[in-house]
C-alpha cells in the first residue's frame, strides 16, 4: 500500500510538472543548482537539517537545509509553513530524508533556493530499510529515520521479520549509541504513520490488522495496536488547550483511548513489554485513570525494565501541573525514583529532566521555574559520557543543559571536546551554536 502510494504521488509530481507546460530538466545535486539561479530545475539531495524563517511580508517559512545548515548550506528548500497545500503527505520529520525538489532557482542572501508552492513539488523517495537498520544511531533524527525503515516493513507484509526482530530487541535490550532503547523506536515506527494524512494512518490501521491476522497470538501486535488507537485519539483531539477542542475531537478522543484501554487490559501484564507500560502511562494521561492505577503499572515496569527511560518521561510528564500533578510533584517524585545517587539514577534523573525541556521553555528555563537539581543532572551527564563514550548527541545535550543552568565553566570545557562534533539538528542552526560559544567565554552575569 505504501509503495503504491508513493508511485500515486510520484506520478501526480510529473503530471503537475507537465500541465505547467514544464518539461524534464536533469537532475541535479544541490550544490550545482545553487549555480543556476533563474533556471527551472529538479534537485536530489538529502535534507541536512530544517528550520524556519520570518520574510520580510512577515509570512513564516520552513526551510529544508542541503549541505549543511544556515548559514553553511550550499542550497534550501522554502515554503509556507502554514497554508501550504498538500503539506499533511509530508513526513513529519524531513531531517536525512533523500528528497526530489522541482522548482525554478531563486537568488538569497545565503545560497540558492527553491521557493514551493505545492507540497507535491516535493517527493520524498524511499528509504533504503536495510542500509538504515544496519547502521549506527546516535541522534533523535537517526532515531526517527530508524523507525520509519520499521514502518516500512510492515507496510510491505513482512510480519514475520517484525514478530523476529521484536523478540531480538526484547531479549537483548539493544541499546542505541546515545543508550536509547532501540525497542521503543521499532514500536514507534510500526504504529505511527510518518505523515498526517488521513489515507496513511487508514492504511496503517490496516496493514496493523492484517498482521493480527497473520500472527493472532502476537503480543508485539496488539501492543502496536493500542499505541497505534493512543496516538489516533490524539490526532483527533489536536494538542491545543482543552478549551479549544472540539465535540467531535473529544468524542474520537474517549473512544480510542477506550479501544486502546481494552486492547492492553485484555493482554496478560506478562506478555507486556516495557514499550507497552510507558505507553500505559501516557494513556493514564489522556484518559485520567486513577493515580493510584498509573503509580501501580510504572512500579511494574520498572521492577521488570529499571533502566527503560521512558517508562519514567511518560511518568514525569504525567505529574506536571497541565495534566494530573501539582506545582513541585514531578521534581519531589523524580528524586526518590533516583534517590539511590549511582550513575545508572543519575543518567535517569538527567534524562528526565532532558524530556521535560520543552514545557519549560519561557520564564528562564526549567532550573528557574522548577526544582530540577543542575547538580544531579550534571553528574547524570557524566555518567552518560562514561556509559556511551561514543555518543555525539549526548554531548550536544549536556552543553545546551549546561547554558540552561548558566554554568559558563562546564560549557566551556564540553565546547573543547565537542569541536568538530557540534550537530546542529539538536541545536536548531549554527546561529544559535556560535551564540552558545560566545556566551560561554562571557564573564560575570
Amino acid at each position: 500500500m505504501k509503495r503504491a502510494l508513493s508511485k500515486l504521488r510520484t506520478a501526480f509530481f510529473m503530471a503537475a510538472c507537465l500541465l505547467n507546460g514544464q518539461g524534464f530538466a536533469e537532475t541535479v545535486t544541490p550544490d550545482e543548482a545553487s549555480k543556476m539561479v533563474g533556471t527551472e530545475v529538479e534537485v536530489r539531495g538529502t535534507v541536512f537539517s530544517t528550520g524556519f524563517t520570518q520574510a520580510k511580508s512577515g509570512n513564516w517559512y520552513k526551510n529544508l537545509f542541503f549541505g549543511d545548515d544556515t548559514p553553511r548550506h550550499v542550497f534550501r528548500v522554502r515554503y509556507r509553513h502554514e497554508g501550504l497545500p498538500g503539506a499533511e503527505r509530508l513526513p513529519l520529520n524531513l531531517i536525512l530524508r533523500e528528497v526530489r525538489v522541482r522548482g525554478k532557482v531563486e537568488s538569497a542572501d545565503e545560497s540558492g533556493r527553491i521557493t514551493v508552492a505545492d507540497a507535491n513539488q516535493i517527493e520524498v523517495l524511499p528509504l533504503d530499510v536495510e542500509a538504515v537498520l544496519a547502521k549506527a544511531v546516535d541522534s533523535e533524527p537517526e532515531r526517527l529515520i530508524y523507525a520509519a525503515a520499521c514502518g516500512e516493513i510492515l507496510m510491505r507484509g513482512d510480519y514475520a521479520v517484525l514478530e523476529r526482530q521484536a523478540e531480538k530487541l526484547k531479549k537483548t535490550e539493544a541499546r542505541f549509541v546515545d543508550g536509547q532503547w532501540q525497542l521503543h523506536a521499532f514500536m514507534e515506527g510500526v504504529s505511527k504513520p510518518e505523515t498526517k494524512l488521513g489515507e496513511d494512518w487508514r492504511a496503517r490501521d490496516k496493514a496493523l490488522k492484517a498482521w493480527g491476522e497473520a500472527f493472532p497470538n502476537s503480543a508485539t501486535q496488539k501492543i502496536a495496536s493500542a499505541a497505534f488507537l493512543i496516538d489516533a485519539a490524539w490526532r483527533a483531539r489536536g494538542s491545543g488547550y482543552a478549551k479549544t477542542v472540539r465535540e467531535e475531537g473529544w468524542k474520537l478522543f474517549k473512544e480510542r483511548l477506550g479501544e486502546a484501554e481494552t486492547v492492553l487490559s485484555d493482554l496478560p501484564r506478562a506478555e507486556w513489554s516495557p514499550y507497552a507500560y510507558s505507553r500505559w502511562g501516557q494513556l493514564a494521561m489522556g484518559a485520567g485513570l486513577s493515580t493510584e492505577e498509573a503509580q501501580k503499572s510504572f512500579a511494574e515496569g520498572v521492577e521488570r525494565w529499571p533502566e527503560y527511560y521512558d517508562l519514567y518521561f511518560a511518568e514525569a510528564m504525567r505529574l506536571l501541573p497541565r495534566w494530573h500533578g501539582k506545582v513541585g510533584e514531578w521534581e519531589e517524585w523524580l528524586a526518590e525514583q533516583t534517590k539511590e545517587g549511582n550513575d545508572v539514577s543519575d543518567e535517569i534523573y538527567a534524562r528526565v529532566v532532558w524530556s521535560l525541556l520543552d514545557y519549560h521553555e519561557d520564564k528562564g528555563g526549567i532550573f528557574k521555574t522548577t526544582k530540577a537539581d543542575w547538580g544531579r543532572v550534571k553528574r547524570g551527564f557524566e555518567a552518560m559520557r562514561r556509559r556511551y563514550p561514543e555518543s555525539w548527541w549526548n554531548l550536544n545535550a549536556f552543553a545546551k543543559m549546561s547554558q540552561w543552568a548558566g554554568d559558563r565553566a562546564t560549557a566551556l570545557e564540553i565546547i573543547k571536546d565537542l569541536e568538530g562534533h557540534e550537530d546542529t539538528s539538536f541545536w536548531k542552526g549554527w546561529t544559535y551554536y556560535e551564540g552558545f560559544k560566545r556566551w560561554a567565554v562571557q564573564s560575570g552575569e
